[in-house]
């Protein structure tokens, strides 16, 4: 866009829904649609980032057509810094948007002025337990999860897949390893396989790259002792790492992932994710339903799942319930199966 659009700036208050019935209020004003570019952009993902460490009084978020946005910096102060041991409060986070949400405002003239990323105040927890905990119990749940029956269907699954050429695995959303949840530690566990089988075939080291918001200091000083790599930021500079030679593990999102690499146009080489789910069974979820699975089809990610064949794990849930089942069966298994809703996506070549 022109220099003068991406110049102009609306001011707007502390909440998301303040921000949103001001642009309803701006599009009466505003002159006509000025050509609707992708809903997610890597622009818009690194100005927010850029925004959030400069931590001013106001946070300029990046419309759709490259207006700024002024939103008062709702957690200005603390950054990316731990609360206190066993306690609470809130720090900057980025929340993103939805196509449903663009198409709601492009119903009212607005389309152009939607920001795909917001800034909102999430609650964060101190660490609960010790660094020398914390590796301990790491290290002992890998050790657990190697000789597991599902790591060895795991290993059998990658090992007769054919992905194209691949340099790093991109990990979102494992949870923290500073709370005792042996979930965590099990994805995290699941991810260094992968990691491990991958590096064997292509012979090179393959990095794995890991994004998590709810990370305290004890997760950034015992994970790379595994040979994680941490993504430390506010929530979308991994989504700016991620290219055509990347094997994206994402478990139960609570964004719109798949929507984001739909519109970025990259396409990595596998996918670990929730299956391709149809209109008719998503419009068959509850309104919980609905909240729990953030990361809804579209058009757009249809067109791009076409590129890739799916590859399921024996065993997992997915193979054996239909996606409206797959919460009820998840809570059934009391979060022990971590491919409960997810499947491989391999590119095709």
């Amino acid at each position: 866009m022109g220099g003068s659009c991406c110049s102009s700036t609306i001011t707007c208050g502390p909440n998301s829904r303040q921000v949103q019935q001001t642009i309803f209020e701006m599009a009466a004003t505003t002159a006509e649609n000025q050509g609707i570019r992708p809903i997610f952009t890597v622009e818009a993902f690194n100005q927010v980032e850029a925004e959030l460490e400069r931590d001013g009084e106001d946070i300029n978020l990046m419309a759709n057509n490259g207006t700024l946005l002024a939103l008062e910096n709702p957690c200005r102060g603390p950054g990316r810094t731990d609360p206190p041991p066993f306690e609470t409060d809130l720090r900057n986070s980025i929340k993103f948007g939805r196509e449903k949400g663009m198409q709601l405002l492009k119903a009212a003239g607005s389309g152009h002025l939607y920001p795909c990323a917001f800034v909102q105040g999430a609650r964060r927890h101190g660490p609960q337990v010790s660094e020398g905990f914390a590796e301990a119990k790491l290290a002992k749940v890998m050790m657990d999860w190697e000789f597991s029956e599902q790591c060895m269907l795991l290993v059998d699954t990658l090992r007769s897949m054919e992905i194209p050429k691949v340099d790093k695995i991109i990990a979102f959303g494992p949870g923290s390893i500073a709370f005792d949840a042996t979930d965590h530690e099990r994805e995290h566990a699941m991810f260094l396989t992968v990691a491990r089988v991958l590096s064997q075939k292509y012979g090179k080291d393959i990095p794995v790259y890991v994004q998590e918001p709810a990370y305290t200091s004890v997760c950034k000083e015992v994970l790379p002792k595994f040979g994680f790599k941490i993504i430390d930021c506010f929530g979308a500079r991994g989504l700016t790492m991620i290219d055509d030679n990347t094997v994206l593990l994402v478990h139960r999102p609570d964004f719109a992932i798949r929507q984001i690499v739909a519109d970025l146009g990259v396409r990595p080489a596998a996918m670990f994710w929730r299956p391709v789910v149809s209109q008719v069974e998503w419009d068959e979820l509850s309104e919980e339903g609905d909240e729990v699975w953030h990361d809804e089809d579209t058009a757009k990610t249809r067109v791009m799942m076409g590129q890739y064949t799916r590859v399921d794990i024996p065993g997992s849930k997915v193979s054996q319930c239909s996606f409206v089942e797959l919460h009820d069966a998840f809570n059934q298994s009391g979060g022990q199966d971590v491919f409960f809703s997810s499947t491989w996506y391999v590119r095709r070549q």
